[in-house]
């Protein structure tokens, strides 16, 4: 290479040169990665500040969730709110973003995105059924009233046989007298209830141990 260049152009030639040839390098050298296809291509560093800030809020409303009046449940339910207002915000700028930039390939992409069904957001839920009758057609439970007759009819299976009859059943002899349960024993099992429990069918919570 040349230590006295004539001319700006030289230098410009000289340089676009040496830029070609780095290039060409890093072509050879560097491995590309390919990016993952559940990148969120949306996600930017102000969702990444405010999911902390939602996280850090979620954590104190739950050691002050003995007092509901709290002004950290407020604060935690409007910042949850506004962090999903933000991220549909950042969805449809990315994709009105995306249709800018159009071009010859990416123009079948969107065609079909734009003809695909919608979806449902990522929500939980249970796929259609098929349910086979009692004469074996084969139908299909799209409802959610249907789903849950197909899985109670599964799970809940009817007895094989009648229930056995205790008519003329000998009772051992008891080894002690029964005597029925006081309202200081029932307060007593209440008092061992931990707080916050999920009832159960009948609305009281499981008591799981009695010392």
């Amino acid at each position: 290479m040349k230590e006295d260049l004539g001319s700006a152009d030289e230098f410009y030639s000289l340089l676009h040169a040496l830029t070609g040839k780095v290039q060409e390098t890093i072509n050879k050298i560097i491995l590309r990665t390919k990016p993952s296809p559940f990148t969120k291509h949306w996600w930017s560093q102000e969702l990444v500040q405010c999911h902390a800030n939602i996280r850090r809020l979620a954590h104190l409303a739950y050691k002050r969730q003995a007092d509901p009046h709290d002004p950290i449940h407020h604060e935690y339910k409007t910042l949850q709110n506004s962090y999903s207002v933000m991220i549909e915000n950042a969805k449809k700028a990315h994709w009105v973003d995306f249709l800018k930039n159009l071009n010859e390939c990416t123009v079948w992409t969107a065609h079909k995105f734009a003809l695909s069904k919608p979806s449902d957001g990522g929500r939980a839920w249970v796929p259609m059924l098929k349910v086979k009758a009692s004469d074996g057609s084969v139908g299909e439970a799209v409802s959610c009233d249907d789903k849950s007759t197909a899985f109670e009819g599964k799970i809940f299976l009817e007895p094989d046989h009648a229930a056995p009859s205790f008519e003329g059943f000998a009772y051992p002899i008891l080894y002690f007298t029964y005597s029925p349960i006081t309202d200081q024993q029932i307060l007593w099992v209440i008092s061992w209830l931990g707080p916050y429990k999920a009832p159960s069918t009948d609305g009281i919570p499981n008591v799981f141990f009695i010392r």
